[in-house]
């Protein structure tokens, strides 16, 4: 049993090296995600200090505050008007990517792997790793500004990107443990279910934003106004996991998040006139300091409860490598397609790191199916993720810059950054 005292210096510890490995982080080029990680890997499966069963425990309530906080961010932070500028080529990149992994690397695991992982299984690991992290991406670019490397209309494409794969591998994920649960029933029913669930989840986030929204510009943006926002949308989180089922709650915090920050546009095109429903700025101060608690605290519970097996480290690798390619090939058969400026090939082809949502997807299955009625081995989905996940930030983090200033040298594009991007 662990003492309450241990977990308060777990988490005061959690936070000051998560502060410190971003104030070094131009020294070191290592980002806060690996040093957190092996925190956790330190104090869990290398040195025993915490009981692996007791952090276990936690893995339902760890998992809905990562989806409700990591869905609502990405709702929260799209923007209609941007995503209108970009939106082509970042949905058309975040697509073809995710295609192409899930295929790819589905097919692989599938033949190579076939006693430990069924064809929904290999899909199902394929699709947790088929996205870019939104946190891990913003977090890479803002470096490589610190690095006077020149981001110009790249910064918005790659974001945009992140932010529309990370619910589509979430929603795909789920999509597909639903179809190994659902296995009694025929594709059809199994497709229907789903479809109704999702529309269902949509609703409830989708009205519940927009309304909560229209209270909050009645109530003038009142002191509190974001923690009374999370208080208002995990319920409905939940009650869309009750209504429509396990993955409706990430659905509901995604719209949830869509409809408050853009309200105002609804509104209008409802001939109802509601100027600025939500200080953005208020909200959106807090909102980061809630997510850098929630997401440095995951990294470290992750590598707690993670099993440290050296085969599933080897394969890791091996699937990290063929992210890396199968993204370098993808990017240049689509620049052949549609028009790319050079600087967002060279920064597209080398920016694809998984971060904070493929570890929260790995953590699905087991929380999905308790019993491990359909996933006998839920563990070797967080085995792989884990290196997955530390070998593409770090590739990201520490050759990626030199990468991309090597390349941009050699086309003849300024890497300085430029004051204002």
């Amino acid at each position: 049993m662990v003492e309450a005292e241990g977990i308060v210096i777990l988490l005061s510890s959690t936070l000051i090296l998560a502060y410190i490995s971003d104030l070094f982080y131009n020294r070191t080029k290592i980002p806060d995600i690996i040093w957190l990680l092996f925190f956790g890997i330190m104090l869990g499966p290398v040195l025993n200090v915490f009981e692996k069963s007791y952090f276990l425990s936690f893995s339902d309530l760890m998992s809905i505050l990562a989806l409700g906080i990591i869905l609502f961010d990405a709702g929260y932070n799209i923007d209609y008007k941007s995503l209108i500028k970009v939106m082509g080529k970042s949905l058309l990149l975040a697509v073809a990517s995710f295609v192409s992994i899930l295929v790819i690397v589905g097919s692989v695991l599938r033949i190579f792997m076939y006693s430990q992982f069924t064809l929904i299984d290999s899909l199902l690991l394929s699709s947790m790793i088929s996205g870019t992290s939104t946190i891990a991406v913003i977090s890479i670019l803002n470096n490589m500004k610190k690095l006077d490397i020149n981001l110009s209309n790249s910064y918005t494409l790659l974001v945009m990107e992140s932010v529309v794969s990370d619910p589509i591998c979430i929603v795909a994920a789920i999509t597909l443990i639903k179809i190994k649960m659902l296995a009694n029933m025929s594709v059809t029913e199994s497709f229907l279910n789903i479809f109704n669930a999702f529309i269902t989840s949509a609703i409830i986030g989708l009205l519940g934003g927009l309304l909560w929204a229209f209270i909050l510009n009645k109530l003038n943006n009142k002191k509190y106004s974001y923690i009374t926002t999370l208080a208002v949308m995990f319920p409905l989180y939940l009650l869309a996991e009750q209504l429509s089922g396990s993955g409706g709650g990430p659905i509901t915090a995604l719209l949830f998040g869509l409809g408050m920050n853009n309200c105002n546009n609804v509104w209008n095109r409802l001939g109802i006139k509601e100027p600025n429903c939500v200080d953005l700025n208020q909200i959106r101060v807090f909102h980061e300091e809630i997510t850098h608690f929630i997401k440095s605290f995951f990294f470290v519970y992750v590598g707690l409860i993670v099993n440290i097996n050296l085969d599933m480290i080897i394969i890791g690798i091996i699937v990290s490598g063929f992210i890396l390619v199968i993204r370098y090939v993808i990017v240049d058969g689509l620049s052949k397609i549609v028009k790319f400026e050079l600087e967002e090939i060279i920064l597209s082809r080398i920016i694809f790191s998984q971060g904070l949502p493929a570890l929260v997807m790995s953590q699905l299955p087991r929380i999905f199916d308790k019993n491990q009625t359909f996933f006998k081995n839920p563990e070797i989905f967080v085995s792989i993720c884990v290196p997955v996940v530390l070998i593409t930030v770090m590739y990201n983090a520490i050759l990626g810059p030199m990468l991309v200033k090597n390349q941009f040298k050699q086309n003849g594009i300024s890497s300085e950054n430029k004051e204002g991007l």
